[in-house]
C-alpha cells in the first residue's frame, strides 16, 4: 500500500463528494497548488470542506481542516482568519487614512468608520489582489513513509485516488 496526501475541497457543507480532490507525493508541489487553488478556485464563502488527508501505507493517518491554518489578505482590510469553529475574525478596514463616527439609528452610541478614497473604491484590475498565508509549520504535515503513490496515478492526474473510503468531512455537516 501507499502513502500520499490528499488535499479535498467541497463547495459546500452536505455537498455528497462534489468538489475536487487532489492527491500529491510531493509536500512542496502540494503547498503550491494548494494556495493557488485558494487565490483563484475558492470561495471563502462557501463553506465547504478545505482538508488535507495523510494516507500513510494505504491507511488515514492524520486530517486536518486547513481553515485554522489559513489567512487571506485583501488590500484595505485586516487579515481574515478562521478559528477552529469556523469563526471569521478580521477583515476589517485597516486603521490608515481618515476616520469617521456615525451616530447609531437608535442614538445609543457611535460606531467607527473609514473613509475611502475614489481609487480605494475602485482601484484599477492589476491593483486587486487575494493574498493566501497557509501556515504550514504550524500543521505540521508528517513526512510520507515510502513506498509512495506511483507519479501515474498521484498529483493532478488522478483526481479520484483514495476517495473509495472517505471518512466524514472535518467540519461534520457532510453526510458522505
Amino acid at each position: 500500500m501507499y502513502s500520499y496526501y490528499v488535499f479535498e475541497e467541497s463547495s459546500f457543507p452536505g455537498s455528497g463528494g462534489r468538489g475536487h480532490v487532489w492527491t500529491f507525493t510531493d509536500l512542496p508541489r502540494m503547498r503550491d497548488a494548494v494556495g493557488d487553488f485558494l487565490r483563484t478556485g475558492w470561495s471563502p464563502q462557501s463553506g465547504g470542506t478545505l482538508a488535507i488527508r495523510v494516507h500513510q501505507r494505504g491507511e488515514e493517518s492524520a486530517a486536518y481542516d486547513i481553515h485554522p491554518f489559513l489567512g487571506l489578505k485583501i488590500p484595505g482590510l485586516t487579515e481574515v482568519t478562521w478559528d477552529a469553529e469556523r469563526r471569521i475574525h478580521g477583515g476589517e478596514p485597516e486603521p490608515v487614512g481618515s476616520y469617521a463616527f456615525l451616530t447609531t439609528p437608535d442614538g445609543t452610541g457611535e460606531r467607527r468608520f473609514r473613509v475611502l478614497s475614489a481609487e480605494e473604491v475602485a482601484p484599477p484590475t492589476e491593483q486587486r489582489s487575494l493574498e493566501v498565508r497557509i501556515d504550514w509549520a504550524r500543521m505540521d504535515l508528517p513526512a510520507l513513509i515510502p513506498p509512495l503513490l506511483p507519479e501515474a496515478y498521484g498529483d493532478e492526474a488522478s483526481r479520484g485516488v483514495g476517495c473509495g473510503d472517505r471518512r466524514p468531512v472535518l467540519d461534520h455537516t457532510d453526510a458522505r
